[in-house]
């Protein structure tokens, strides 16, 4: 039975408008990424969505055309931030609006062929290689904390841990996560690496060096040297606790996830120097390339 009839043009008209709506505020088994790009401020997915759907589509193909088209906008949207380029209305809408024609009323296998090749096209412009590069600053502070929390939770859905994507971002709970600097704000400690406090207060700003962890960790061990705060570490999440050398002992899940996807975890159980922080964010890079990965854009 059709869901839209013509001219409806809106979500909320329908089962499945209203289930667009209910699913980016909430994450939902197979459309989480509908959730992800609402919850990273990108306001033109629903349109892209619903220029796929057609009037006689039926609930497993609305469902897959909308996990296709979220999750190559997920993807396009996580390139541009890491690359600091805006990705708001006034910047995108016209590559949004060639997009809605691209993939307007084509069945299923026709929206992924075009996505794919739509998201090879960029990948000429802006590549996850700008995790290279990606930093905290003044101004990207939600930005960092999301590809955070992404690479975080997928670890937790990897490794069974029970914490998801919403517990990082939940800004109600009694200790919201935070983002933590894995070197507490001492240069003093760092001068045998570091001229002056301006370059170590660059370097420890790099996504490397940064973990999300509860408020009330930060508060009670932030301040610590690395070898006195690595030993609380070990309690945290799956990134967190990666730092600590128990993670890897007893723990086969953990070494069957290293190996099944080639990641360069390492313990680092009394020091934490400059070059190993070039190691993590090459382990976050990594990270991310198999997060957002185009690939998994195929439906089972």
């Amino acid at each position: 039975m059709p869901r839209f009839t013509y001219g409806s043009g809106l979500p909320g008209g329908g089962l499945s408008g209203l289930q667009l709506l209910r699913v980016s505020h909430e994450l939902q088994d197979g459309l989480e990424a509908v959730h992800y790009n609402a919850r990273a401020g990108f306001t033109l997915q629903l349109p892209v969505i619903l220029a796929a759907i057609t009037p006689d589509d039926d609930d497993a193909t609305f469902e897959a055309k909308t996990a296709l088209v979220a999750g190559a906008l997920d993807i396009y949207v996580v390139r541009r931030m890491v690359n600091h380029r805006n990705f708001g209305y006034s910047t995108v809408q016209y590559t949004m609006f060639n997009l809605m024609k691209t993939v307007r009323n084509k069945p299923t296998d026709e929206v992924r062929s075009a996505l794919f090749e739509w998201l090879d096209l960029d990948s000429k412009w802006e590549t996850l290689d700008g995790i290279r590069d990606f930093a905290l600053t003044q101004r990207n502070r939600n930005h960092v904390r999301y590809v955070l929390a992404r690479i975080t939770a997928w670890l937790d859905g990897e490794l069974e841990t029970g914490l998801t994507f919403a517990d990082y971002m939940d800004r109600s709970r009694k200790h919201p996560f935070e983002v933590e600097h894995i070197w507490a704000n001492h240069f003093e400690r760092h001068t045998d690496e570091f001229d002056n406090i301006r370059d170590f207060q660059e370097y420890r700003n790099y996504l490397g060096g940064l973990l999300l962890l509860p408020k009330d960790f930060n508060a009670s061990y932030g301040d610590m040297p690395y070898e006195q705060k690595v030993e609380h570490y070990n309690t945290q999440n799956p990134l967190a606790r990666s730092l600590h050398p128990q993670a890897y002992e007893n723990n086969p899940s953990f070494r069957r996830l290293r190996e099944a996807h080639g990641l360069e975890f390492k313990p680092y159980p009394t020091t934490f120097r400059k070059d190993d922080l070039d190691e993590r964010q090459e382990l976050y890079q990594d990270l991310a390339e198999i997060v957002w990965n185009p690939a998994r854009l195929v439906l089972d």
